[in-house]
């Protein structure tokens, strides 16, 4: 199934990391590299009012609610906590924590684009969510020819 080709993306299996989204271009400072919805979203209260199995519970339950071509982003996303539950460990491994609601309360947004982008340990993307339109937004942060994600 990998490689993929998605216009200035290529999917390719990273060894041990799943299958990331590599680009295949120089992206430079300020470029939009993507803007996705959640696919997924919990509050992170659940992990301290409900108990284990309900929480794994709710979680499986939100998945197994979402169209199937979703599900199916979702479960091909890696874990690698190595949590008792494959849905919950794939949520703490790509979630990223969005202010949502009263006093802007962090939630876990999972998005399965951003999370699945090869980065390297020098900073070279930014990312924000736009809370009027429940976007997450990924910039190039380096000046060329550096940026390569």
């Amino acid at each position: 199934m990998i490689p993929t080709t998605l216009g200035i993306y290529v999917l390719q299996e990273l060894k041990g990391r799943g299958i990331g989204l590599i680009g295949n271009q120089t992206f430079h400072r300020g470029q939009k590299i993507l803007v996705h919805t959640p696919l997924l979203v919990i509050h992170r209260m659940i992990n301290d009012i409900l108990p284990l199995a309900d929480r794994l519970e709710l979680q499986q339950e939100a998945v197994a609610r979402l169209p199937k071509a979703s599900q199916d982003l979702f479960i091909e996303l890696h874990g690698h906590v190595g949590n008792i539950d494959k849905i919950e460990d794939i949520i703490i491994t790509n979630s990223f924590g969005i202010p949502l609601g009263d006093y802007n309360e962090i939630r876990n947004g999972v998005f399965p684009e951003t999370a699945r982008l090869n980065h390297a340990c020098r900073l070279n993307s930014a990312y924000y969510f736009n809370n009027n339109t429940l976007s997450h937004h990924v910039h190039a942060t380096k000046l060329p020819p550096v940026v390569r994600i």
